[in-house]
This record gives structure tokens, sequence and C-alpha cells, in this order.
């Protein structure tokens, strides 16, 4: 016989299932508070916007000829594209898990929803900041992989470096008269370790910073956050190239390299492609021969060893790590975002089968989707990058 439950309920329960879902979404959003973004309409769309800007004008410096008329100059322009795809996510819950569950397996799905819909747009919004190539180094340094140790690290005179050059480009500072920068944890250990952190300002200059952990410093509203950009072993490679001489599986604590020259317990290693979505990084705990004894973040949370499988021949590489300082202005970015709206629509969807009962199917599919664009003006987006002087264990998130 038909049951009643939640799902017999849709239009109650739709508008609470929402609820949790924007709630999720709000809460994991950081990237995307910073962008200028655009609603735009079904029927007046295209595969692209463009948006333009003027080009400054060089100073009239020359003194105008008494009997003579002016000699215009030409105006010049610029323009961003933003190019907006859809995105989107799934899973399948079975009527008989959701029955014999310990808990509430749908509403737990669209919660996770929630946050998985702001990650991955969130991962969109920081890949389009950071997209750009206006970057500088500490002292005489050209690119990431110059960067060797201590002596490139994050100093005060390189924050204040960043901030000259954001006022320089023209970059417009938010209310308070900061720009915006979304920072690893293991850069903050850095910063709060600087002599100058003496003069700090903890609570929020505008509400566009309300709700984001943060302080101002060396006229930046730094955010502390596991979203803000650590490239894993981006520096200098400290060791012989090596590379893993047999699989390994998820959760695995060991693992075994062709070379273990350079490597010690105590190093911090990167397993897979750099920047790869499955590159994680773990630390040595023990060496013997080629044998290493690793701890990672976990395939779960009661797992303490690699996140993913790696594939015998998989780079394994000891780099410093590398922080980003992406300075973010007013003027810096722009976004798009359709009828799905900025923090994207939740889908619930009932699989109809043959077995379904009271018109309900046997499988419930919670998802998001959402369709939208980054873009970025070059010369207003610069990404410091500097050492890290704290290792990582885990994925980069």
């Amino acid at each position: 016989m038909a049951v009643t439950q939640t799902s017999s309920l849709s239009n109650a329960a739709t508008v609470v299932y929402e609820n949790v879902f924007l709630t999720e979404s709000i809460v994991e959003e950081v990237w995307g508070r910073f962008i200028d973004w655009e609603a735009i309409q079904e029927g007046r769309g295209g595969t692209s916007y463009d948006y333009g800007a003027y080009t400054d004008m060089a100073p009239a410096l020359t003194a105008l000829t008494e009997d003579s008329d002016i000699v215009p100059v030409t105006l010049g322009d610029t323009n961003i594209t933003v190019t907006p795809n859809e995105y989107g996510n799934a899973v399948s819950i079975s009527k008989k898990l959701r029955w014999s569950a310990r808990t509430r397996v749908r509403e737990d799905a669209i919660r996770m929803m929630g946050a998985n819909r702001a990650r991955s747009v969130d991962r969109l919004c920081r890949n389009g900041v950071l997209g750009g190539s206006n970057t500088r180094y500490p002292g005489t340094n050209t690119a990431r992989t110059d960067l060797t140790g201590s002596g490139d690290q994050v100093s005060y005179a390189f924050l204040t470096a960043l901030l000259a050059s954001a006022y320089a480009a023209g970059l417009k500072p938010f209310e308070g008269n900061v720009f915006a920068a979304i920072v690893p944890f293991e850069l903050q250990a850095d910063i709060v370790a600087l002599t100058e952190f003496k003069e700090v300002e903890y609570r929020a200059p505008s509400a566009i910073f309300e709700g984001l952990p943060g302080f101002t410093f060396a006229g930046f509203r730094f955010i502390p956050h596991r979203a803000g950009k650590l490239y894993l072993s981006g520096g200098t490679v400290a060791q012989a190239a090596t590379t893993l001489s047999s699989a390994v599986v998820a959760g695995a604590t060991s693992a075994v390299v062709a070379s273990a020259t350079g490597l010690a317990a105590g190093d911090y290693i990167t397993l897979g492609t750099l920047e790869a979505n499955d590159a994680e990084q773990v630390q040595i705990t023990a060496v013997a021969g080629t044998t290493l004894t690793i701890k990672g973040g976990g395939n779960s949370p009661g797992n303490l060893g690699c996140a993913y499988a790696h594939a015998s021949g998989a780079a394994v590489t000891e780099a410093p790590n590398v922080a980003a300082i992406p300075v973010i202005g007013k003027n810096s970015t722009k976004g798009v975002y359709g009828a799905d709206g900025r923090y994207g629509v939740l889908t619930l969807a009932e699989g109809l089968d043959i077995l379904q009962t009271g018109g309900q199917g046997r499988f419930v599919y919670p998802g998001w989707t959402w369709f939208g664009g980054v873009g970025i003006w070059p010369r207003y987006v610069i990404r410091g990058e500097c050492v890290a002087s704290l290792g990582h264990i885990g994925v980069e998130y």
C-alpha cells in the first residue's frame, strides 16, 4: 500500500528543502561574494557576454598652439568576455535506503547538495579570479617554481608592494578602503607571525565581509579560508625526481617509490600531477628503503591514509607549498547567472518505475543546477605568490 511520507507532501516539503539548500549554499560561498554579478534573461542571451571599458587617455601636457586648432586623439576601448555554462550534480537514493537508514537521508542529501553547489560554483569563481597572469613574486623571482624557502615567504614589504601595485593599476577598494584577499590558513600563520602584525582590525569593514572570518592588515581584508588557493609543492623541487613504483589505493598509509633519495621522515610530498583534481599532499612518517610510511587526509573520517587512489608511475614531488594572495577590488570581476539564480536551484526528482506506489517512484534524485560564468579584468586582479612555511596534509580544497 502507499505510505504517506515527506515525498508524498511534496508541496509542503519543497519550501523547507529549498531553505536548507540555500542556507548551505550561502554559508559555503566565499569567492562568489566578490564577483560583480548580473542576472541574464532567457531570450536575451548569447553564448557569451562582452563588457566594454575605455582605455586610459594619456595626460595632455603640451601647450596649445595659439594660431592652430588642436589635433584630436582617438579613443580606445577593451572588453571582458564572460562565457556562461551549465553545471550540476545529483545523487540517486533508493526507497529501501530511505526507509532503512537511521537518519533522514533525503534531507541530508539536500544539505550536502547545497554545500556541493556552493563549493563547485565557488571553485569556478576562484578559477576565474586566479586565471590571470598579472602575478607578483618576492624579490627578483619571476616564476612560481623559482620560490625556494624562507627567503620567499610573505613579508610586510611584499604586502605593501602588492598594495602599491593595486592602487597604481587603478583597482577600486571596497568600503573601509581595503582590498579583499582570500588566503589559505597556511599563509595566515605566516602573516600573523610578522613583526609588523600589531595594528590589526578584526571587525568587518563593510557588509560584504560580514560573516566571513578575517582581519584587516596592510591595506587588505584578509579572509583565511580552506578555499584559499594553495599550490601544493608549487615551488622549486627539493629532491631527485621520482614516481610511485606501484599503485596506491585510497586509504593507504604507505607508498613505494622508484627512488627515495632526498626523502626523509617529516617531509611533505605531493602525490599525483601538480594541480590535478586528485593531487594530494601527505607527510612521510618513516622511510625504509623505497617504502614510505605516510599520513594523509584520508578517504573517510576514520582514515588517515591517502584520500585518492594513485596509479603506478604517478609523480611524487617534494617542493615548498606556494600560497596565492589575490588582490581583489570592486572593479576586478564580472559574473553572470541565469534563472537558476546566483546560488543555483535545488532539483528533487522522483524516478517513475514499474513498482511505483501512490504515484511515487522508488528512486529519489536530489541535485542542483546552475547556469553562469565568471570573467576578470586582467589588469584589475593582481595575484601575489609566496612560499607558505607550513606543510599541508590532504587535498587542496
